[in-house]
């Protein structure tokens, strides 16, 4: 499974969410009035907002969460060359 970063994440999100509004804009050209048309469009923005805000505590949690894991794995790798370093004869040069 692969892991995507907070960046990959939003940019998919975008995507879709622009993908998704085209399709229904797409959709609505095939009604007849202009007025029922702009009032679907204006819906579905409205909804993917209020979706996007509900999950927007969530989502802060996950980049939380995820930031510190990507800490944590930096500084294991950080003590294991040091451990390493500290294994290794020291040289003359040094």
């Amino acid at each position: 499974m692969k892991v995507l970063s907070p960046e990959d994440i939003a940019a998919s999100w975008s995507r879709v969410r622009r993908v998704y509004l085209e399709v229904l804009e797409a959709d609505g050209q095939s009604l007849r009035r202009e007025s029922a048309k702009r009032l679907k469009a204006e819906t579905a923005i409205f909804r993917l907002s209020e979706l996007e805000a509900a999950q927007a505590g969530l989502q802060e949690k996950r980049l939380e969460r995820w930031n510190q894991q990507q800490m944590a794995k930096e500084e294991a790798s950080q003590r294991r060359h040091a451990d390493l370093s500290k294994r290794l004869p020291r040289t003359s040069d040094e």
